[in-house]
């Protein structure tokens, strides 16, 4: 699989969870990143940023 830039990666993750299919609804990177991320699972932030 090609590698994809950051780009598109935002623009296909916002295309599959957009809300009612409006584009822009949809989650962010950093949103998902965040779901993902294994630190999400202890208690506090989640994120440090």
């Amino acid at each position: 699989m090609p590698a994809r830039s950051y780009g598109q990666a935002r623009a296909l993750l916002d295309a599959y969870t957009a809300v009612g299919g409006v584009p822009g609804t949809g989650w962010d990177l950093h949103e998902y990143l965040i779901l993902v991320s294994p630190t999400s699972a202890r208690p506090g932030p989640a994120c440090p940023c």
